[in-house]
């Protein structure tokens, strides 16, 4: 082994043999295994990163880093601030990499590119890239980009929900200053809670000159737009609406129309939607109506505390599916505040209960909605949503006699009244029906008590009276019809 550096003590050398770079503590590690073939070499790969010297390529494990975005410059915005990736002074000075290089991240079939910052935090040979899009603790490739393109023009194409409009080019225009762009790669941007696929464009001219006759691929052409440049959409594509997709949820009306006016409306005109605290019991369709909006918006969607403390960066609709807030996890409950006291974000929380919820956290939702037990109608509505098959009829029925049902108890009863041994359609439904106790009225039980005559003592007179005026005429009508008696009254 030769040193890469003349420091008293290096911390990097270079293996002869293999022509790679390596810690230098991991050198007796690194002797035990070099030379054997591949397939034996898994366990080390997983402890050392390999960078190839020659072409600038390190391959290091992403890691997590706390705080990262406090080690960016500050007035690192927009695309700057999302695609930056953070080394280890030592190692950029190893790859000849200066801070704001650009570089590109390769992780099995995905492409990432980025701009580099130093940070001391990052152990030597290991990357930290800001963006999420790149699982942490996997081993990731960095490359650096050379033979950038400066462009004075930029021309992108849009998908997304949203209409064309001057502000989001606008946007697009200072969200793209100091990018590095992959030409005729799509990325996606969030604008006003939404996604947006953008892809850049390179010009007719300029893709006939990279035309190649040996029909071989060209690499990513890497844009640079210049200071002030110009951006320009070429083309605008709209996909479904967001209130048509909503048609797929049965029932909910009110909660329904208060997503509408609240969130869907604001986006449609580019502007700040609210934050919604939605509540209500179990089986309810609180997950069903928040993963849905989720996927139409394509936002940021958390399933439990866990999830909600590992959130890093600033989402601008995220929606919050928990039961209940736990408030030992500190981080979780720190992550919720922020969003919270963040003008910036919409958050959408459901929980089942209101009342349980925090009074501080409950007074920053300017809206509320509660998900109540459905309607006759609402229960029309959800079963021809469940079961487009069932006849109307046969489904107005079953919503005349099923008080009490949610959303998850319709369910079941459809797959309960599978099974049944009934002949007719309706009778099938009945049985089910009887088998499924309603959500709705869980909460109120009748219990009829064991308690016998023998344990009430005195009262004789009275307790005769009784006998004889409720418990004779059920035990012994024909004595009463016999002799002609009607049953006393009162």
């Amino acid at each position: 082994m030769s040193t890469a550096s003349s420091k008293k003590k290096p911390q990097i050398v270079v293996c002869q043999k293999c022509d790679i770079l390596l810690l230098a503590k991991d050198t007796q590690r690194h002797q035990d295994f070099c030379g054997v073939k591949a397939e034996n070499c898994r366990e080390s790969e997983k402890e050392i990163a390999e960078i190839d010297a020659k072409r600038q390529k390190l391959r290091g494990f992403n890691t997590s880093i706390e705080k990262a975005s406090t080690f960016l410059p500050p007035d690192a915005v927009g695309w700057e601030k999302e695609h930056s990736i953070l080394l280890n002074p030592t190692t950029m000075e190893n790859l000849e990499i200066q801070a704001r290089s650009p570089v590109r991240i390769l992780y099995e079939n995905l492409s990432f590119i980025g701009v580099v910052w130093p940070c001391k935090e990052v152990a030597l040979l290991k990357i930290h890239v800001i963006s999420q899009i790149i699982p942490r603790e996997r081993m990731i490739t960095v490359e650096k980009l050379e033979n950038l393109e400066k462009c004075q023009n930029l021309s992108v194409e849009v998908r997304g929900t949203l209409r064309s409009s001057e502000a989001l080019r606008e946007f697009l225009e200072m969200y793209f200053s100091h990018s590095y762009l992959a030409a005729e790669n799509w990325l996606e941007i969030r604008y006003l809670g939404q996604k947006l696929a953008v892809l850049p464009k390179i010009g007719f001219e300029a893709e006939m000159s990279n035309l190649r006759l040996d029909g071989a691929p060209n690499p990513a052409q890497i844009l640079a737009p210049k200071i002030g440049y110009r951006l320009e959409i070429l083309e605008f594509s709209s996909t479904a609406s967001p209130s048509e997709n909503l048609s797929e949820i049965g029932g909910m009306f009110e909660v329904l129309r208060i997503f509408d006016t609240y969130l869907l409306a604001p986006l449609k005109n580019s502007e700040m939607p609210c934050s919604i605290l939605v509540w209500g019991l179990a089986g309810s369709g609180k997950t069903t109506i928040l993963r849905k909006m989720a996927t139409i918006l394509r936002a940021t969607y958390v399933k439990n505390c866990e999830e909600l403390s590992e959130i890093v960066g600033s989402p601008s609709i995220i929606f919050l599916d928990l039961n209940e807030i736990d408030k030992e996890n500190q981080k979780a409950v720190k992550n919720l505040n922020e969003f919270l006291q963040n003008e910036n974000i919409c958050v959408i929380l459901s929980v089942r209960s209101a009342e349980n919820l925090d009074i501080g956290v409950r007074v920053r939702f300017p809206v509320e909605a509660e998900i109540t037990v459905p309607t006759q109608e609402e229960r029309f509505d959800i079963l021809q949503k469940l079961a487009p098959n069932l006849s109307p009829e046969i489904a107005r029925e079953i919503s005349k006699t099923t008080h009490g049902f949610t959303g998850g108890d319709l369910v079941s009863l459809l797959k309960t009244a599978k099974f049944s041994k009934q002949n007719s359609e309706i009778g099938r439904f009945e049985e089910a029906r009887k088998r499924i106790r309603p959500t709705g009225i869980r909460q109120f039980i009748l219990e009829v008590p064991n308690v016998s005559w023998a344990d009430i003592g005195g009262m004789h007179e009275l307790k005769l009276e009784i006998q004889q005026a409720v418990i004779w005429p059920q035990k012994h009508p024909e004595a009463f019809e016999r002799f002609g008696i009607d049953p006393p009254a009162g």
